[in-house]
């Protein structure tokens, strides 16, 4: 009766681990991360299939050529420090085209702004002296005058009369 159980618990453990599961677990089982029955499980299995048992045994001679290897060429523990060390000694120089290209881009950039504000401070210029006035109200006058001869209560001579002789306008 024992003997049937141990068939049957082999049976069940080749059922639940199979080939291809063991196969994606080898690496996990080779670096010891395998615990509880999954590794009972797995050790079972390559117990009792050649073809797994084959497939360990040279991943585990891969290991073993690594860590040979590993052992042969020690990194150096203080690389890292002296290449940090030439990194810091190297400067860091910006060439020097772009900084005349940079300076000469400022410069000119702000000699196009002067000319714009000069030409546009010029076009919309009010600033009238006293005989720009003068002659001013003198045109206004004339084109009164000229279009408005005719008529008796002419507004422009109206404000006139009013300035000269400090009276209300009256209407007619």
């Amino acid at each position: 009766m024992q003997v049937l159980k141990n068939f049957n618990v082999k049976l069940i453990n080749s059922q639940d681990m199979n080939c291809k599961t063991i196969k994606k677990q080898i690496l996990s089982y080779l670096d010891g991360e395998l615990h509880g029955e999954m590794a009972t499980n797995f050790d079972t299995h390559i117990k009792d299939c050649e073809n797994c048992q084959n497939e360990v045994e040279r991943l585990k001679m891969a290991y073993r050529i690594i860590e040979t290897e590993k052992m042969e060429y020690k990194a150096d523990p203080f690389m890292s420090a002296r290449i940090i060390a030439k990194l810091s000694k190297k400067e860091i120089s910006v060439p020097k085209h772009n900084v005349t290209l940079r300076y000469l881009t400022i410069t000119s950039l702000a000699a196009a702004g002067v000319t714009i504000g000069i030409i546009i401070g010029s076009l919309f210029s009010t600033v009238s002296t006293s005989s720009e006035s003068i002659a001013n109200a003198q045109e206004w006058e004339r084109l009164a005058d000229e279009f408005m001869p005719e008529i008796d209560n002419n507004p422009y001579n109206m404000i006139a009369t009013t300035t000269n002789t400090n009276e209300t306008p009256t209407k007619p």
